[in-house]
């Protein structure tokens, strides 16, 4: 019996089904027998080989289960401990890097959150993955949202409509606050309100006034 699984694990070995021979050579019975013993040294460095392309191809588990299979069989030899050693530092490594990632996915969405939509594009401009995705089109949504906005604005600032103009700026800046149209329409704003507010005060409406200047305030301050 101890014959026949041997002849198998040679084979499979031969024909590079190395998981299926090291199924076989597991068995003490199989590693002390002297043909055993020379088909777990050559099943040992291929079990290393392939768990080096493995790592070469950035497949980490199953370049660490290459790793374990050998060691198991061979035990601690210097090619098998040189390869744990490989793996494990790139495994660190890409643990790290997934951190950094985290990091700046979560400083993006901060920034995309608050309307600082650049900022946070150029915090994922490394970063990949279904949150980052997410947040790029998210970004998106606000910028074209901000446009929306702006552009009723524009239109109600040309109609001297001062309480929606100041609604679509605070809807502008909540969705992107960086935006380079909204300092000169904020501007335009300011000085409507500062026009009608001096003719509501010099008509004795002085309610009307302090509304206006409300309005602004929840502008310049939101």
């Amino acid at each position: 019996m101890l014959i026949l699984k041997i002849k198998q694990a040679a084979t499979a070995l031969k024909d590079g089904r190395l998981d299926e021979a090291y199924e076989l050579a597991r068995t003490e019975e199989f590693r002390t027998h002297r043909d055993g013993q020379e088909l777990v040294g050559q099943l040992v460095r291929n079990l290393v080989a392939r768990g080096q392309n493995h790592l070469s191809a950035e497949r980490l588990s199953q370049a660490l289960a290459d790793c374990e299979k050998a060691e198991r069989l061979g035990g601690n030899l210097p090619e098998t401990a040189a390869l744990r050693t490989a793996v494990t530092d790139a495994i660190a490594n890409r643990q790290q890097a997934e951190r950094q990632r985290a990091g700046l996915v979560t400083a993006a969405r901060q920034h995309i959150r608050e309307g600082w939509l650049s900022l946070g594009e150029q915090a994922l401009a490394d970063a990949s993955g279904q949150s980052a995705e997410a947040l790029r089109g998210e970004a998106e949504a606000r910028r074209a949202k901000a446009e929306q906005a702006l552009n009723r604005a524009e239109q109600a600032l040309n109609r001297q409509d001062w309480a929606l103009a100041i609604a679509s700026l605070r809807e502008a800046r909540q969705a992107h606050a960086s935006n380079p149209r909204t300092a000169d329409l904020m501007d335009r704003a300011t000085s409507l309100v500062a026009d009608q507010t001096g003719k509501a005060i010099n008509q004795g409406r002085l309610d009307a006034a302090e509304a206006m200047l409300e309005h602004l305030g929840s502008l310049t301050n939101p």
